[in-house]
């Protein structure tokens, strides 16, 4: 009796292991996870679902894992495997559901990124982030913007982003979101992803063309080329403004030493400069316009012509791949002699309270303060 006791108990015991394995089955080793993170709960819910469309229209073959979080209105957020079926068929399949939670709280993103990690454990990751975006810019009164998502007034903060993506865990970083390829974005992320691509200026609402990006996802270094390529090409036969960068975060250190040599102690000088002397990245919002400069243009009024050989030889290195459109937002001409790929802020004294900011990031240390 003791016998069959033992054996029942081990039994029940068995069961629910099974049924929690179930609940949360690990699934095998793959090459590479990708993980996009939609944090939609905001205006543009719309294009969310327009870009998973895409997505499953692009999940042609079992490339790998392909994970969503996804976060609309009026929605509660969920955790999808979408997967290339044998039949051409693409499913997906809700691997979690949550109660209503703020997508654009770092906390939840650092959560999801562990999820992912643990349900699809891979030898490499991908993670494209998808929202609103307004590169550096922190949560201010006066002025509405603050990096990275949008949920319900909601927004994260770059420091904290930074902080909740572990060290050396991407190979590449994607936005999907306005603003975000400004060199002070890239240089807090230096250690976060080998790659990271976005955009200096304004992203269409329909965001990349997912349909034809995501085998790429899966790829080689070049493979990134081809999204920012296939991004530019999208735009530049509808909206004729976009522009993409595609950063090697490696190469950053080295370009913040040469700036550092040729910006430091000389914020004085560079606040007595005319704002316009400067080639500015156009962005129809009135109260961030004129902030977003050209960051290898702005380097240009201050470096000596010997300095200047130094640092384009190295801004290569950092930027493997870089277009822009005809145009800004608004039809405005963009100057390909002037564009960069990289925007940068240039600490006049007219914004006190950004400045106050702006200096705790740590690219602001190339001023030597």
């Amino acid at each position: 009796m003791k016998t069959l006791f033992i054996r029942g108990i081990i039994g029940v015991v068995v069961f629910f292991c099974l049924c929690a394995c179930h609940d949360e089955e690990i699934k095998p080793q793959r090459e590479r996870t990708v993980l996009v993170y939609i944090a939609g709960d905001n205006n543009l819910s719309y294009f969310s679902s327009r870009n998973m469309e895409g997505m499953m229209k692009g999940m042609k073959e079992d490339y790998g894992n392909l994970i969503v979080y996804w976060d609309q209105p009026n929605v509660t957020p969920k955790l999808l495997e979408l997967k290339a079926m044998k039949n051409g068929s693409v499913n997906q399949r809700i691997v979690k559901e949550y109660g209503e939670e703020n997508s654009a709280s770092p906390a939840v993103l650092a959560r999801v990124i562990r999820e992912t990690q643990k349900l699809f454990p891979a030898k490499s990751y991908g993670l494209v982030l998808w929202s609103h975006g307004t590169g550096w810019f922190p949560e201010s009164p006066s002025v509405k913007a603050r990096s990275f998502g949008e949920d319900h007034g909601s927004e994260m903060d770059i420091k904290e982003l930074a902080a909740v993506i572990p060290d050396k865990f991407f190979h590449y970083i994607i936005f999907d979101a306005c603003l975000m390829g400004a060199v002070e974005v890239f240089y807090e992320l230096r250690n976060k992803a080998d790659y990271v691509i976005a955009s200096p200026t304004l992203v269409p609402a329909e965001g990349l063309p997912y349909e034809q990006v995501v085998p790429y996802f899966w790829g080689d270094d070049s493979d990134l080329e081809k999204i920012c390529k296939a991004y530019y090409d999208f735009n530049n036969t509808t909206t004729e403004t976009a522009t993409i960068a595609l950063i090697k975060t490696s190469e950053l250190d080295a370009l913040y030493l040469l700036c550092q040599e040729i910006l430091q102690g000389k914020l004085s000088e560079i606040q007595a400069k005319d704002k316009s002397s400067v080639y500015q990245h156009y962005v129809p919002l009135a109260v961030i316009n004129y902030t977003f400069y050209d960051f290898a243009d702005f380097i240009r009024q201050v470096a000596t012509p010997e300095e200047m050989v130094k640092f384009n030889a190295q801004l290569k290195k950092v930027v493997r791949y870089c277009a822009a459109t005809p145009y800004f937002w608004d039809l405005v001409p963009v100057d390909k002699d002037k564009f960069s790929g990289i925007s940068t802020y240039i600490p006049f004294p007219d914004w006190p309270g950004l400045n106050n900011y702006y200096f705790t990031l740590s690219w602001s240390g190339v001023y030597g303060l």
